[in-house]
Parts: C-alpha cells; structure tokens; sequence
C-alpha cells in the first residue's frame, strides 16, 4: 500500500477564483480510484503553507500528485521540489502536463500523467513498471520517453468522488457567498474551437446518465451552489431534459445550479430550457466570444449572430443569470470589432460578463497559427491568464487588448450599467430573486468588483513596463488619466511658477522704479524662461510618468506619423511655447503700456503673468506628450518583441 498525497496548488487564477471558488474535483476523482491505498488531498489554494510547513506535510508521503495548470506550473514545480526532498515521487497531471508533457524535462518532476489520470495514477501507486502504464511520459536518461496514450474511460465505472476529503475545507468553497459544490457529468466536446485545449486533452465525449448524475446531487448535502463543471453541459438536451425531470421529483431543486452552454442548444431546444428554470438551473455561462459573423467563423465556433441574440432572449424570459464570455483581441479582430463586441454585451440582457484576452495556450489551435505567424511575445507560461495579454494581432498591439479589455470592464461594470441591470431584474418577475434573496450575493460581487480594479490596476502598469521596456513597481505614487495629469502638471507648473517668482522678487528692491526699458525685457525674459522650462521638464516627466504606469488611458491610440526622442519631443515643445509665451508677453505689455492711466508693468503684474504661462504651458505640453508616448511617436523604448508597443 501507497501513501499518496494529492495537491492542489496555491496559484489563484484572477478573477475566476474571486468569484468562484471551486473545489479540486479532479483530484477527488483521481483520490476516489486509488482504493486500498492511504491517500490525502492538500488544497493550498484555500490552506495557506510556508515552505517549512509544507514540507513537514508532504512527509511521509511515497507518492506526491500534483494537478497542474498552465498558470500554475512555477508553484507546481516548487512543490514538487519540496516533495522531491521528502523523497517522494513527484506526479504531474492535469491541463499543461496533458498539453506540455515535456515538463517532465523538469528534475521536479518524475512522471506526467496525459489526459485521464484515474487509471493511470492507480497503476503508478500500485507499482507497475513505468514502461507499462499508458498515459504517461518520463525521463530515460537524457531523453523524454511518451509511453501510448490511454484509451477513454467509461465514466460511470468511475467510484464518486472522494467529497469526505475536502469536508476539512468546508465552507471555504464559495460562489458569491453561497457554498460551492463541483459535479462532473460529462468530459470532452465534439466541437473544435481554435482557442479551446479541451478536445486535446478528453478525447471523444463521454457523459454520464441522468440517473448518475442525480445520484451524485444527493450525495452533496449542505450545498447551496451546484456547477456543473462539464464544458459543453447542455451538448444532449434530452439528457439535460431527463436531469431536470429527477432533480425535480427528488425535490433537489432547492439549491441553485450554473451550467456551461453552447447558444445553438439553448437556441434548438427552448422548451428544455424552460424546464431547467424549473429544476432551479438558473446561472448559464454561454460563449458569445465577439461581434462579428467573420470572428465566429474563424474559431470555428458553429455558431451565428442571431443564435446569440436569440439564445439570450430565451434565457432571460425564463429568469437565468446569463453569464456570458468574449474574447478580447481575436485573431484578425480590428479595434472597431472589439468595439463593436462591447456594445453588444451592453445592449444584450447579459448579467455578468467575462471578457478575457487572447491566449495561446499550448497545444491549441491559436497557439500553432500564432507562434508561425510570430505573434507571440511571452512564453512564459506561469505569467498565462486569460486577464493578462501575451501575444499581440496584425491589427492590434498589446498594449490595445489590454486597454481594450479594461474598457470592456469598465463600460459593463461601471455604476450606470449596473444600475440599469438592476432595473432590469427588478421588472423581470423572474429574476426579481436576484435582488431580493441574493444580498450575500451581491455584497460578495461588489467585493469582487473592488478587487478586480486593483488587479487590473496593476496588470495595467506591468503591461505598460513590459511594452515600454521600463520597470514597474507593484505601487505606483500616482495612477491618473491624461486629462486629470495634465491638470495637475498645470497646476503644479503654476503653484512652483508662483512661489519661485516670489521669492526672487525680494531682491529686485523698487521693481516699478526701474527703467521701462529694463521692466519690458524682464517680462520678455521671464516669460520665455518660465515656458522654455516648464515645457521641458513637463515633457519628460509626462513621458516617464506614463512609461513608469503612473498614467491610466483606455482612448483609441492613434499611430504617431513620426517618431521623436525625448530631447527632441522637448525642445520642440519647448521652442513652441516659448514662442507662445514671448508673444503672450508681448500682448500684455502692449495693453498695459496703452492703457497706462489704468495700470502698469508692476511686478505683481508679472508674478500673474509667469504664474499663467506655466499652468498654460505644463497643461498641454503634458497632455501632447502623454499622447505621443502612447501613440509611438516617442523612441528610446526597449521593444520585448515585434508591434507589442
């Protein structure tokens, strides 16, 4: 008999695993098939360890399981490392070992489970000679050995997972406050998203039946949320239709259920959607993915404009939180494409919306096309997230998904859109439960939102340094847009102007007194000293602030028509309202010297005079060169890879 331990590791995925915290079901299933060994599970994603506890609780162990994710591999492999320690063998499996088997090339690792691990892990803690488990690659010397993948299993001859190992985290599994609990009822898709990695790791579709299902529902007692997790749930609506029929002759309908559905299903078969309202299946998650009828065909998602117009109208007269996904910066998308996919999730009756980046992931479809067309700037796959872009367009740069996804966000989820959402359930009689027995739910939401722009806060200014070729610090002293920047460089400009003038002024004695002559090219001196100043230092600093993240924009980038330095940015700005400000100067001693019995060149006079300049100066020049630095129109960037700027 084995000791094995399962882990889980700490890495969050952002935003998913704010708004829903899932169980690790598939290591539960994988627990559930290692009968007559002693076996644990360790979820450090909800049991915060430091390294040394973590090694006192991988101790003892033979055998270490760890499920990995493409963003998870850099804490996969650090807990592997410290299994390796505790002399136990280190197991990989999951997406990216299934996707990357090649990861075994680490010495963290000593096997990599592909696809199904049920069986597989079995074998590995029963003995069997590595070269006769299928599924499953590892190191003969020097080389990588991928021994024959493993045959899909029939999923109802699967044991139920192993739930009583996770009753430790108990309550620590939430979705939007409520408790959450996980069900697998079906694996594969017959569909071939170019984005999607899931045909490449279950191979065929498998599904459960109805009465398996329910009998797992029963089974999770003190659930208050049910997701299942299947990728296509809704792929058979006559068996959805029979689930439905059991969970309400069970009286399981008293919990709330979240599904993932393809909009041709929802759309073929209204009136089985009608019964999931019933059964209390009321959170579908739908692929919109973009705007356009080009951009769908490109993913070859099987699916048109209309299906998701139409599937939305039925999901919302039937009362279901309709939780859709869009892909921000598709392959081929221009920037009106995208814009246009952000109108749309505004004018549909959609309640919460995802909008995620492009992402290669590997061993899908875009990461082949976009690594040959070299659109790819990052391969380091622990920085991977769908929040986060990685690869740029031919039309669009990344630094114009990452803003394009941010202003995705900010026009859904800005305070106007949300509180015409809420007038929308509240005249909808079938969603008026949203407001009315969901204020856990929407107290959880409003945490997640501030959470989330902080994140986005953040990933904003690393995708700058990462585009501009400068260092970020995680905290910024300042997070601005150009407009409010350019107001406080003015106003900045004019306080120091002011403060500086008047402290020169004390050793000038009787100012008035003093020739006409010397009084008129003071003013001239002054006011092109202050301009020329104020507008170079004012061009460097906005250039600098901006590359340093301190400065926050999601308006359309326009392409620079030429590329300047900074010193050339700054002394041509400078020239320009130097000339601005002797010219201003000039206008003013001309007024006062002809209206000589109402005024005179005093040196308060020119205190306001120098004071005006530099607000008028810092406030455009600002503005001008936060826009070129944005737009490209300044070098000296330390490009990380082709057009990512």
């Amino acid at each position: 008999m084995s000791r094995a331990l399962l882990v889980n590791p700490p890495k969050e995925v952002p935003l998913l695993d704010w708004t829903m915290r899932y169980p690790p079901l598939g290591l539960m299933s994988i627990a559930a098939s290692l009968d007559g060994h002693d076996v644990d599970i360790l979820d450090m994603k909800v049991e915060g360890l430091n390294r040394k506890q973590l090694l006192k609780r991988l101790s003892g162990f033979d055998i270490v399981g760890v499920s990995v994710l493409t963003p998870s591999i850099d804490s996969a492999l650090e807990i592997c490392r410290a299994a390796k320690e505790c002399g136990a063998l280190t197991v990989a499996g999951g997406v990216h070992p299934s996707l990357m088997p090649e990861m075994v090339g680490n010495p963290e690792v000593d096997l990599a489970v592909r696809g199904e691990g049920e069986y597989t892990f079995k074998e590995i803690a029963d003995g069997k000679p590595i070269d006769t488990i299928a599924g499953i690659s590892y190191m003969d010397g020097t080389r990588i050995v991928h021994n024959p993948d493993r045959p899909p299993a029939d999923l109802g001859a699967f044991p139920p997972p192993r739930r009583d190992l996770v009753a430790k985290y108990s309550g620590l599994y939430t979705a939007f406050g409520r408790s959450l609990g996980a069900l697998s009822t079906a694996r594969g898709c017959p569909f071939r998203c170019s984005f999607c990695c899931v045909p490449n790791i279950w191979k065929g579709y498998r599904e459960l039946s109805p009465a398996e299902v329910v009998s797992e529902i029963a089974r999770m007692e003190h659930t208050e949320i049910v997701s299942f997790v299947d990728d296509n749930f809704c792929q058979d609506m006559r068996r959805v239709d029979a689930i439905c029929d059991l969970i309400i002759r069970h009286g399981l309908n008293d919990r709330l259920y979240s599904v993932f559905s393809r909009v041709d299903s929802i759309v073929q078969h209204p009136e089985v959607v009608e019964k999931m309202a019933r059964a209390n299946m009321r959170v579908v998650f739908i692929g919109i993915e973009a705007a356009t009828q080009a951009a769908l065909d490109r993913m070859n998602k099987k699916t048109s404009i209309s299906d998701i117009h139409r599937a939305c109208q039925i999901l919302e007269t039937n009362g279901m939180i309709i939780w859709a996904g869009h892909i921000v910066g598709n392959l081929d998308d221009t920037y009106e494409d995208v814009e246009a996919l952000i109108q749309m999730a505004r004018k549909l009756p959609v309640d919460i919306a995802d909008f995620t980046v492009i992402t290669p992931y590997p061993g899908t479809e875009l990461y082949k096309v976009a690594r040959e067309r070299g659109l790819i700037d990052e391969f380091d796959f622990a920085e991977y997230c769908e929040c986060e872009p990685h690869m740029h367009t031919p039309h669009l740069s990344r630094i114009e998904i990452m803003e394009l996804q941010i202003k995705a966000y900010l026009k859904f989820y800005g305070l106007r859109a949300m509180a015409k959402g809420g007038r929308r359930w509240a005249l909808n009689k079938e969603k008026r439960w949203i407001l009315t027995d969901n204020v856990t739910g929407i107290r959880s939401f409003m945490k997640f939102r501030r959470k989330s722009a902080f994140y986005f806060w953040r990933t904003y200014k690393e995708t700058v340094g990462k585009t501009e070729g400068t260092k970020i610090r995680r905290y910024s002293p300042l997070v601005s847009t150009p407009k409010v920047y350019s107001l406080g460089a003015g106003v900045g400009a004019a306080l120091i102007t002011f403060w500086v003038t008047v402290l020169i002024g004390r050793y000038y004695g009787q100012y008035s007194s003093r020739p006409l002559a010397f009084i008129v090219a003071d003013f001239l001196f002054g006011a092109a000293l202050v301009a020329f100043v104020i507008a170079m230092v004012a061009t460097w600093l906005a250039i600098k602030s901006y590359r340093r993240g301190w400065i926050f924009s999601v308006r359309r980038r326009k392409p620079s028509r030429r590329t300047r330095s900074i010193g050339e940015e700054s002394i041509s700005n400078a020239g320009l309202f130097t000339a601005a400000a002797l010219g201003l100067a000039v206008l003013l001693i001309v007024a006062v010297v002809l209206a000589a019995s109402s005024g005179r060149l005093d040196y308060h006079l020119k205190e306001i005079m120098v004071t005006v300049i530099a607000f008028l100066t810092a406030l455009p020049v600002s503005h001008h060169s936060v826009q070129m630095v944005r737009n490209g129109g300044i070098d000296g960037r330390r490009r990380p890879g082709p057009n990512t700027g």
